[in-house]
């Protein structure tokens, strides 16, 4: 019902545009993509700035996340689950706080149950090739590239900039 107009998703907004469905697109508001997760019963902004990222309880937590990162210890790359990865590279807290959610809402289940290699296979692909995610997200070189064939992509791609993502929704 929704996807990001980056990455694999323009193959999907590709896929509605050729089946006719351009005029039942809804583009996100601004203030609309300001995120939200619910920690010990209380909304809590997901940081979007550096300033942010410092000032914030779960903005030092990310903060700390990365910081494990760098220093965590490889998988042994056979079966695991998603909330053991992310618990042993980036710790618990911020697994429980930020990837369960996120985990629940793409995938409808929960991260102790679900296969890392089944659901992301990307950070485990890069955990074999980086010695940190951050580090492989930053400077992974294989990055997909999609020709852009029609012009309302090429025009929401060019729009696109990095504070403000472009969320698109079909609605039946």
């Amino acid at each position: 019902r929704n996807l990001r107009a980056k990455g694999k998703g323009i193959e999907t907004l590709s896929l509605a545009l050729e089946l006719g469905l351009k005029d039942n697109l809804i583009f996100a508001s601004l203030p609309s993509q300001r995120r939200y997760l619910l920690n010990e019963g209380k909304l809590n902004p997901i940081p979007k700035n550096g300033f942010e990222l410092l000032t914030t309880k779960s903005g030092r937590l990310i903060v700390k996340a990365l910081f494990n990162d760098l220093f965590a210890r490889k998988g042994s790359h056979e079966e695991e689950s998603i909330e053991a990865f992310f618990s042993r590279r980036f710790g618990r807290d911020f697994t429980r706080q930020f990837v369960d959610p996120f985990i629940t809402g793409i995938f409808g289940g929960k991260a102790k149950e679900l296969s890392l290699k089944a659901c992301l296979s990307r950070f485990s692909d890069l955990e074999k090739k980086y010695p940190s995610l951050v580090l492989g997200l930053l400077f992974n070189k294989e990055k997909q590239e999609i020709k852009l064939e029609n012009d309302l992509l090429k025009k929401q791609k060019d729009e696109t900039t990095e504070k403000n993502k472009i969320f698109l929704s079909y609605f039946k």
